[in-house]
């Protein structure tokens, strides 16, 4: 049985993500701070301390309907040594890692801006969104490469690669967000030049706008479209983890909207 680690999957685009993996029968190691429900809590700019619907808990129920096995594993990005034992424990558990799909992200000063920003937040925004992600690809690569291959699906955004409209909370995001998926978005191509014969693949996402249980509360989306549901973006990561042909696309910045509509992915 293929094994797919998905990181920040107690909501949104990771559990999306990770029970779209279980409809094409992969166990789902499932990786977020919340591990009951009630516990959530909102660590953005604008509503902090705001309980948010979602855990692990739920996520692994979610999970097992579909016949397969759920892993639970807490992960903070924030802490080294729960971003170090993470692929540890999953390698414990199920004796291999064949897809790590790296979503899990830091809200904490993405709409700040730049006169605003605190050391704190800069140090912490650099931690959770270069220094954990990376590491969980270089564990991840690790087992894949022993493995003889394995796909690594990171979420970045569209912000990663263009300025904003406005600024933070008219419209636009803050810098820390667009230097982290900015840095996302780069890992895909340098596995690519580091790993070029060993069957990995390693894709770059922009989800699109995504009301997420965090996202739809900041206030300029507040009265916002809809947009785009989060299973769109779990199809094509359930995809873009199992399908042959999908490796033609890696290293290449996957639009999910227009992608999905390509591939027939936008419905269920």
């Amino acid at each position: 049985m293929a094994v797919a680690l998905v990181t920040g999957s107690s909501r949104g685009i990771g559990l999306a993500a990770a029970v779209e993996l279980a409809k094409r029968g992969f166990d789902v190691a499932l990786a977020a701070r919340t591990l009951h429900p009630g516990q959530g809590r909102d660590d953005g700019d604008f509503h902090p301390g705001r309980v948010i619907e979602g855990s692990l808990e739920e996520a692994a129920r979610a999970v097992e309907s579909h016949g397969v096995r759920a892993f639970p594993v807490r992960l903070d990005l924030l802490e080294p040594d729960s971003v170090d034992g993470c692929v540890a424990a999953v390698l414990a558990e199920f004796g291999r890692l064949d897809v790590l799909v790296n979503n899990a992200t830091l809200h904490a000063g993405s709409n700040t801006r730049i006169a605003d920003l605190t050391r704190k937040q800069v140090e912490d925004f650099a931690q959770a969104a270069f220094v954990a992600p990376l590491l969980l690809v270089k564990h991840a690569l690790a087992a894949m490469v022993a493995q003889g291959g394995g796909r690594i699906i990171n979420v970045a955004s569209a912000a990663g690669l263009n300025d904003p409209p406005a600024a933070p909370g008219e419209g636009g995001w803050g810098v820390l967000y667009g230097m982290a998926k900015a840095g996302q978005y780069r890992i895909a191509g340098l596995v690519r030049a580091e790993y070029p014969d060993s069957g990995i693949a390693c894709f770059s996402l922009s989800p699109g706008f995504v009301k997420t249980p965090v996202i739809s509360k900041l206030p300029v989306f507040e009265s916002a479209p809809e947009g785009v549901p989060a299973s769109v973006p779990g199809r094509v990561i359930a995809w873009l983890a199992s399908a042959d042909e999908a490796v033609q696309y890696s290293r290449q910045f996957i639009d999910v909207p227009e992608f999905a509509l390509e591939h027939h992915l936008a419905q269920a």
